[in-house]
């Protein structure tokens, strides 16, 4: 039987000690170091609803950390859509690079066997370094 399965990594970002620093755009600063690399800046929100339960039903209110409350107020204030504060990027082999509100994010395209998942996977890894390594560069 064959299965399609994925992974979604969340990376965790710092700048030295800085208490200041917007860990928001920083992390869309790091995401838009593989922007200037071979992707497709593409992806569809229409048909996205975080409310809707794969189960079949939809919930009346999500619950969100204290710190994410306290990021989505900051982030009505800033003069930056949508588009460019999720930063979102479909890598070449499929899989999508994006600011995932406080941090960078990378999900691997569905994949049929794991030697594939590991391998997009391990790319992820490898992009991220390397738009680490342009950002500190910057």
């Amino acid at each position: 039987m064959q299965r399609l399965c994925g992974l979604e990594t969340e990376y965790g970002i710092q700048v030295g000690e800085d208490e200041s620093m917007d860990v928001v755009v920083e992390s869309m600063e790091l995401i838009r170091c593989y922007g200037r690399q071979d992707f497709v800046a593409l992806w569809n929100y229409a048909l996205e609803n975080p409310r809707l339960d794969m189960r079949g039903f939809e919930v009346a209110e999500l619950l969100n950390d204290k710190d994410e409350t306290v990021h989505l107020q900051k982030d009505r204030q800033r003069p930056i859509q949508l588009a460019d504060l999720k930063s979102d990027l479909i890598v070449h082999n499929g899989a999508r690079l994006y600011n995932d509100h406080t941090h960078p994010e990378f999900s691997t395209p569905e994949c049929y066997s794991l030697r594939d998942l590991v391998a997009v996977d391990r790319a992820g890894e490898r992009i991220l370094f390397q738009c680490a390594r342009q950002r500190t560069e910057d």
